[in-house]
């Protein structure tokens, strides 16, 4: 991956992180934090450093495999990993889950890390054609 591209993913997942989480889970209050003070370093910390960081080199691993039942492997046990973070987050004292499901979890991390993968192939593709002659 180059610059670029890591950026890209970077802003992406961010972007989806930050407002699936402040748009759907807190504003109809499915999970709510514990301490209000520090909403805005956890949210700087958990979506903006740590997502993207973990998802950057999810990609990396990713691109590394080249079986398809490996990478498959990979893209669950990623899912589960961070389908389980509401659950690390409740144990660890920074919010409280009043209605979350942890299959709804599963299935917002599986869409979100295959529409990560359908961006970085449509980016490869588009650095392809950049290649061909005119």
């Amino acid at each position: 991956m180059n610059l670029f591209e890591v950026l890209v993913y970077w802003f992406w997942v961010s972007l989806f992180g930050e407002d699936f989480s402040e748009i759907v889970v807190t504003n109809l209050q499915l999970i709510v934090p514990y301490r209000t003070y520090q909403i805005f370093w956890d949210t700087m910390f958990y979506y903006l450093l740590l997502f993207p960081m973990s998802m950057i080199w999810f990609l990396h691993f990713y691109l590394k495999l080249h079986h398809k039942g490996l990478r498959t492997i990979l893209t669950i046990i990623y899912t589960l990993i961070l389908a389980s973070m509401p659950i690390v987050m409740e144990l660890a004292g920074y919010v409280y889950i009043v209605h979350w499901k942890f299959w709804w979890s599963f299935v917002v991390w599986l869409t979100f890390i295959v529409s990560t993968m359908g961006l970085m192939y449509v980016l490869r593709w588009l650095k392809g054609r950049d290649k061909q002659p005119v």
